[in-house]
This record gives structure tokens, sequence and C-alpha cells, in this order.
């Protein structure tokens, strides 16, 4: 199910938005403040669909941080300024697309698909500041690329499909190396404790956990 993030501070339109989405198939958060946003949009969202009338900042502003945030989620700008400049300053603002309001809900739904479309958006996993594509296997950390082998980038994409959750040893075994748990045990090890010094290398925020007899668990 793809995550989006509906930045509206009218009670009214941010509904409006929910119910049209969700009836389509996606998740959805609602916040209503760039600040919520900025906080919101580090959890990974595909998309991003940004009001320009914020309470608490200006709405080009709100866009270009969002942009800075979360580099490889596009932005959907749904606002009631009309005007060519008005667009024109939200798309040199980092926004990829712009729709005004009042719009019809099939427009709405086809300009999500076709930025999801663009950007990739079900092969792409956020988890705080990672970024992981995964067709063509690149992860990368505030939108700078690491450098992870092959086997690194797919325990770090098997761990972001299960944020927050442990993924047991057991399944890991299974997945990567197709192997039961004592097969490869200590080669699983290995490669976690080098994907978590790259992680802290690039700076990340993020962070692996390890429930002994358990497993591991990707925390934002």
């Amino acid at each position: 199910m793809t995550q989006l993030l509906v930045v509206e501070d009218d009670p009214a339109a941010a509904e409006l938005l929910t119910r049209v989405l969700q009836r389509a198939g996606h998740a959805v958060t609602v916040v209503g403040t760039a600040s919520e946003a900025m906080q919101s949009v580090v959890r990974g969202p595909q998309l991003v669909l940004l009001d320009l009338g914020l309470p608490d900042m200006d709405g080009l502003q709100a866009c270009r941080e969002l942009r800075s945030r979360r580099p490889g989620a596009p932005i959907l700008v749904v606002s009631a300024r009309s005007s060519e400049p008005d667009i024109v300053l939200a798309l040199n603002a980092g926004a990829d697309d712009y729709l005004v309001k009042p719009f019809r809900a099939q427009e709405l739904l086809a300009r999500v698909a076709a930025l999801l479309r663009r950007t990739g958006g079900g092969d792409i996993l956020f988890v705080g500041d990672i970024g992981i594509e995964l067709a063509i296997l690149r992860a990368s950390v505030e939108g700078v690329p690491m450098a992870l082998t092959p086997k690194e980038f797919e325990i770090l994409a098997l761990l972001a499909r299960h944020p927050g959750r442990i993924v047991e040893r057991a399944e890991m075994m299974r997945q990567l190396w197709h192997a039961p748990l004592s097969g490869a045990s200590k080669s699983l090890d290995m490669h976690v404790s080098s994907l978590r010094r790259k992680l802290h290398g690039a700076g990340s925020r993020a962070s692996i956990r390890t429930s002994r007899g358990l497993g591991f668990t990707l925390e934002a």
C-alpha cells in the first residue's frame, strides 16, 4: 500500500483529500503544519501532497525543506493559488506537479498515479533518513548514496520492509541465504555489523537493534 503524506491545514480540504486517496487504496497521513510535515516526512511517505497556505511557514519554503529532507519522494502541490507565477514558483521550489483547487477527484488520482509511476514509487522504501531504491539496488542517507555490498543491500531492504519490527534470524537466513539458521549464521552477523558501521559512517540516525536469540530491527 502506497504511503502518502497530506500537508493541509484546512480540515475540510484534508478530509476530502483523505477520502479520495483512501478510496483509491492509498494509506494517508495528514498534518496541518510545516513543522509536523518535517517530522512526518522522515518516516518515509512515497508522495507528499502540499498546500501552500500553511500557518507556520511560507509554503514555498516548506516545499524546499521537504525536498531536501526527502529527495526521492515526489511533491504534488494542491493549492487555491492559480496564477502562472504561483505555479512557476512552486515548481522552481521543488514541486513535481501542481493541482489547482477546486479539483476533480479523478484528476487528483491521475496525477498521483503519474508521479508514482515516474519516480518508481512502489520501488522505493524510506526508513528515517534512509532511502532504498529497489529497482537499481541503491541505498542512500539523506540523498547521498552508500557503498554497500549486494548482501548488505539485501539485509537493509529486508529490514526496511518491516521497520520497527523484529525480523527473525531464521527468516533472514531463509530469504537471503536460502539456508537453515545454522547454515550461515556467522555470515549474517558479520554483514549486519558491517552494515551498522556504514550507516553510522554515513551519518544516519537510523540503527539496527539486535534482539538476542530472535533477530534484528531497523529503527528510524
